[in-house]
């Protein structure tokens, strides 16, 4: 049973990385408690909080001309969730959670969340292609702009990520696994800039297309060099 839990675990952390546009993580956190063993749900946190630790590593390592202070933000959520694997290793060694577990794990989760939502970092295309502005910050301005320039903005954000996609195709050493991932991404991209906003509801529109942008280019871009290894892309 504890061999199914954990194989079905595993695949819910793939869904809510992938999904995080639908999926609340925080919800999800905190429901795998109600479901769950405490000492299985130690092992899945553990595994979240290593995920997100690797990512800021990635993040940091590949982006070129990084400033200081978002350096050393990323320095301070990987030391972050250092003790926290560090503190969760310990207390589950010391039978901790053997005793009202539940609670106990949840104050962790309550803890992992807070520290996302104080120093959000975007694990998808944050300095891996230039773009005039984010998804976000145009989302930001939903109500601010009028919407036939927020529409042109969209737009050519999307083509920015369309134009660093064909880019990308061009490249010798691409595996037949990325290239598949350019193709998939490039439509998707190019079905958002066909997208035809009927009047009196684009405010409404933009919003969700910029919402499914973000959840597109992040994806893609969280993906895509992994997709290289010849292990991975196998």
């Amino acid at each position: 049973m504890i061999k199914v839990s954990w194989v079905l675990i595993v695949f819910l952390i793939t869904l809510t990385i992938g999904t995080s546009s639908s999926i609340k993580e925080a919800d999800f956190l905190r429901s795998v408690v109600k479901k769950y063993s405490p000492s299985l749900v130690v092992s899945f946190l553990k595994t979240r909080i290593n995920y997100n630790k690797e990512m800021i590593g990635k993040i940091k390592n590949l982006t070129v001309n990084l400033d200081q202070s978002r350096r050393d933000l990323f320095d301070l959520n990987e030391k972050f969730y250092s003790v926290m694997v560090n503190q969760l290793i310990t207390l589950k060694d010391a039978d901790y959670f053997d005793t009202d577990g539940s609670n106990k794990v949840n104050y962790f989760i309550e803890q992992f969340v807070l520290q996302d939502e104080l120093y959000p970092i975007g694990f998808g295309s944050f300095g891996m292609v230039k773009v005039p502005m984010t998804p976000d910050e145009l989302i930001s301005q939903l109500n601010v702009k009028p919407a036939i320039h927020l529409i042109n903005e969209t737009n050519i954000l999307i083509k920015s990520y369309i134009n660093d996609t064909e880019s990308k195709e061009l490249i010798v050493g691409n595996n037949i696994i990325q290239q598949l991932s350019l193709t998939m991404t490039k439509a998707k991209l190019k079905s958002l800039l066909e997208f035809n906003y009927v009047s009196g509801s684009e405010n409404h529109q933009i919003g969700n297309n910029l919402k499914k942008l973000k959840t597109i280019s992040d994806f893609f871009y969280s993906q895509y060099d992994q997709l290289s290894n010849e292990k991975m892309s196998t």
